[in-house]
């Protein structure tokens, strides 16, 4: 709780790491009066959907179609942790790019951004270069099937964007 920022992952598919989750917040919620949780699922331009859905404008119904369209995983296992948020009062905020600006970058690199699509992102985004960290995401990138150095280059180069946004949007978060 002495934390200003504290990350708690997730196997997405797997209930119980939300189940934890959710008993996490409760845990820092007791502790920490303005908490504030981030969410990977939500990007920063659809920030005004998952406040109608706090705020009780939106039903579950309407905002779980949302939620497919935005995470390919069940809303029914976030559920709880919103509800939780929704009925304690805790600000929920929206911390990555937007699918289709990472997608672009995988397609094109950050060359192929428009100056609009730029000011959504940091303005400068770090490549990975921490060992272990880059070994997995390659690994991962393998999944995708054979690609050619360019095109890893261009997926590392989003999954860069990916990560220098949460971290900008977290750091914006914690003062």
């Amino acid at each position: 709780s002495a934390a200003d920022i504290v990350y708690v992952g997730e196997q997405h598919n797997l209930a119980s790491h939300h189940a934890v989750q959710l008993e996490v917040l409760k845990s820092l919620a007791a502790a920490k009066p303005g908490l504030v949780v981030g969410l990977e699922m939500i990007d920063v331009t659809q920030q005004a959907a998952l406040d109608d859905y706090l705020a009780g404008r939106t039903g579950d119904e309407s905002f779980a179609k949302f939620w497919k369209k935005a995470w390919v995983f069940s809303f029914d296992l976030y559920r709880p942790l919103l509800e939780y948020a929704r009925a304690h009062a805790i600000a929920v905020r929206g911390l990555n790019a937007p699918r289709a600006i990472v997608s672009q970058v995988a397609r094109g690199g950050l060359s192929s951004l428009t100056p609009e699509q730029r000011k959504i992102i940091p303005a400068k985004i770090h490549p990975i270069t921490e060992p272990r960290y880059l070994a997995y995401v390659k690994e991962t990138l393998r999944e995708h099937g054979p690609m050619s150095p360019e095109q890893e280059a261009r997926m590392l180069e989003a999954m860069s964007v990916w990560n220098e946004t949460m971290g900008q949007s977290l750091t914006s978060l914690s003062g």
